[in-house]
């Protein structure tokens, strides 16, 4: 599941109407005080055992969808849908497939969105006999309106079966790759891998694990990345009870770059973790909010399941609420996955353990004291020499708009706007026809208060061509 402005997308990957786990998306749309489905999306060439919606992410008007299945034959290509919204109706833009790949890759077990590039996670690539599920992750570009593929990211100590790719997460010109049972800490003890933009290339800068490493943790099973925040699930630690056969309370390590390096800021364990709770199975994080599932949790019945918030302040991390739905019971597994946008959270329910899959459920929750002074998001496209702003901005106080244009080497201010509150969040579009090709630029936006400080900021890049 993810959450982009005012839309959720839900992935149903057993849903059986094209096909026996053909799966399907459910698109929601904020309306007033709740929410509305608005579309179902399936693949125009769905097959059975495609497991589509496996995996989503969305930015803005676009949505990515894994499809890792391999159809009823098992001879289909493992594949990534992309859809986009026009007014109100989504349609499938593109179809990416792996020129590489094979059907036992699981390509599209994990993707991730960050403006004009997708990732994917292929976790069950196999380098060569020697590496079995070694694991890589594909970057693709968007280029007018085509994705082309951009990299394939490999360990640079690539090892069998570490499943690298398991989980993937991108911000701007950084990508987090997860393989949850790489070796360094112990076996299966799981690592994380980030990736930097520089030039033309992706390169390899640092390797991140836990410096209280164990066997079995898992970390990396979940990666979420915002600015120089890193958060990680190990969801498999023992840490509520040392020594034990079987624990899984679950952990997770937030890590932040100081301008030079990645450094561990701080471990995060439930209060009253348990046994099975698998902590950390499922992360997400805005700012210094951190959202965590722990679908193991057994406050309402076995298994029944819980998500945990924490917020950070002054480099600590607290652990603020403890998140249950009102319906949940035994077995429902609530916090199987998570995501959080501003205020609103969204947390998936697999329901129905003995009758896997179960029916399943999302719910959306509003945090009070959570929202951020004011929203500001920013996505950039560039189709048939038009440059394109899609913009959400909302603001709990008058304060001051402000956005720069970056064709290097030159630097050219776009607007400077005094703009009173604006709440909820308004969505709009400011297209620029005529615009020339500059290669890759950027735009930089950012609202200040009357005291003259950045309360938010985004900046996206998009290439125009040359």
């Amino acid at each position: 599941m993810a959450l982009s402005r005012e839309t959720a997308i839900v992935g149903a990957p057993y849903e059986n109407e094209a096909g026996s786990a053909a799966g399907a998306v459910y698109v929601y749309q904020r309306n007033g005080a709740g929410w509305l489905e608005t579309a179902k999306l399936t693949a125009d060439d769905a097959l059975g055992i495609e497991v589509f919606g496996e995996s989503v992410a969305i930015s803005g008007s676009i949505a990515v969808v894994g499809a890792p299945g391999t159809g009823i034959d098992g001879e289909a290509p493992s594949s990534v849908y992309v859809f986009e919204r026009l007014g109100e109706t989504w349609t499938q833009s593109a179809k990416i497939t792996p020129i590489d790949g094979i059907r036992a890759d699981m390509f599209g077990s994990s993707v991730a969105i960050s403006g004009e590039r997708i990732v994917v996670g292929s976790p069950g690539e196999e380098d060569d006999i020697f590496h079995l599920s070694a694991g890589s992750a594909y970057v693709y570009k968007r280029i007018g309106t085509l994705w082309v593929p951009e990299a394939k990211l490999k360990a640079h100590d690539l090892a069998p079966i570490d499943e690298f790719g398991s989980a993937v997460a991108i911000d701007g010109d950084t990508i987090v790759v997860g393989a949850p049972l790489e070796d360094e800490g112990g076996e299966d003890s799981g690592a994380l891998y980030v990736y930097r933009y520089y030039g033309s290339s992706w390169f390899e800068v640092t390797k991140l694990y836990a410096p209280d490493a164990t066997e079995g943790e898992h970390l990396g099973s979940s990666v979420a990345i915002d600015g120089d925040t890193i958060l990680a699930g190990a969801p498999e630690d023992d840490d509520a009870c040392p020594g034990s056969f079987v624990c899984f309370s679950g952990s997770a390590y937030l890590f932040v770059h100081n301008g030079t390096a990645w450094t561990l800021e701080a471990k995060v364990t439930a209060s009253d973790a348990g046994v099975v709770d698998s902590f950390g199975h499922s992360v997400a994080l805005s700012a210094d909010i951190a959202l965590l599932g722990a679908y193991g949790n057994d406050e309402v019945g076995f298994s029944g399941g819980a998500a945990y918030l924490f917020r950070r302040s002054g480099g600590v991390w607290t652990e603020e609420e403890k998140l249950i739905g009102s319906d949940v019971g035994e077995w429902d597994q609530f916090g199987w996955s998570v995501a959080i946008h501003g205020s609103s959270v969204l947390v998936g329910a697999t329901e129905d353990f003995f009758e896997l899959p179960g029916p399943g459920s999302a719910y959306l929750f509003e945090l009070d004291g959570i929202s951020p002074p004011c929203t500001l998001d920013l996505a950039l496209s560039y189709v048939d020499e038009t440059l394109t702003l899609d913009l959400q901005i909302g603001a709990a106080e008058p304060v001051l708009w402000m956005a720069w244009l970056f064709a290097p080497p030159v630097v050219l201010p776009l607007w400077t706007l005094p703009l009173p509150a604006i709440d909820p969040p308004l969505s709009f579009q400011v297209p620029i026809p005529g615009f020339p090709h500059l290669g890759e630029i950027g735009v930089l936006t950012i609202l200040t208060g009357d005291w003259g400080g950045i309360l938010c900021m985004d900046w996206e890049t998009v290439d125009t061509g040359s």
